[in-house]
């Protein structure tokens, strides 16, 4: 048995598509409706501005990503079962917009990755059955703001909604530490040392994001 899997780039999407009668667009979209399994990357949020708890964030992924529910109709028209969602645009309209972008997809029965109620659920895989097999879709991203992680949940806390995030990790050589402190400083940046000859980075604010110097 075989198992075909049609997949695509980043879906930002804010009209009504199944309308779209081109040749060339309807033969594109046939490959993913025909395919077992349909995937692409999910890059917006499915909102109403009226939604409760949907509020602009005070810092978003570059730009406010938003698209209206129907949108996941549309998407489960074109073929597409499976989504990944974490990116640096979940957390741009709040919590609200990442649960009602959530319960438009369930209602369309696509199932989605990345982000999540806790971190737990944020880094679990989706699964789909199909004909030819099962997959499982793992989403994470290294591009996010910094408020937008999910949080594990503790026995007396519960976990914080948020995208399934992939830190990094720079080691400069050790020539220019001197100057990267020097720029650091200038550019207000609260420098501390850390433990085996680290630095430790954050940028001006409340200082809850740490950036290593080694």
């Amino acid at each position: 048995m075989g198992l075909s899997v049609a997949i695509s780039g980043d879906a930002i999407i804010n009209r009504r598509i199944s309308t779209c009668d081109d040749p060339g667009f309807r033969y594109l979209i046939e490959k993913f409706q025909e395919a077992d399994v349909g995937f692409t990357h999910l890059e917006t949020l499915l909102h109403d501005y009226d939604d409760p708890e949907v509020y602009p964030a005070a810092e978003a992924g570059g730009t406010w990503m938003r698209s209206p529910p129907e949108i996941a109709e549309e998407l489960d028209w074109a073929g597409f079962d499976v989504v990944s969602h974490a990116s640096n645009h979940a957390l741009d309209y709040g919590y609200g917009a990442l649960e009602s972008t959530w319960a438009a997809l369930e209602e369309a029965g696509i199932d989605y990755a990345g982000t999540g109620r806790s971190l737990a659920e944020a880094r679990s895989p989706t699964y789909r059955e199909t004909p030819g097999g099962r997959i499982g879709l793992v989403s994470m991203t290294t591009s996010f703001t910094r408020w937008s992680r999910a949080g594990e949940a503790r026995r007396d806390v519960p976990g914080r909604p948020g995208t399934n995030v992939l830190d990094s990790h720079y080691a400069a050589n050790p020539e220019y530490v001197g100057t990267i402190k020097d720029l650091a400083k200038a550019m207000g940046v609260w420098i501390t040392p850390g433990d085996d000859g680290e630095w430790l980075l954050n940028p001006p604010g409340i200082h809850n994001t740490i950036y290593l110097l080694c």
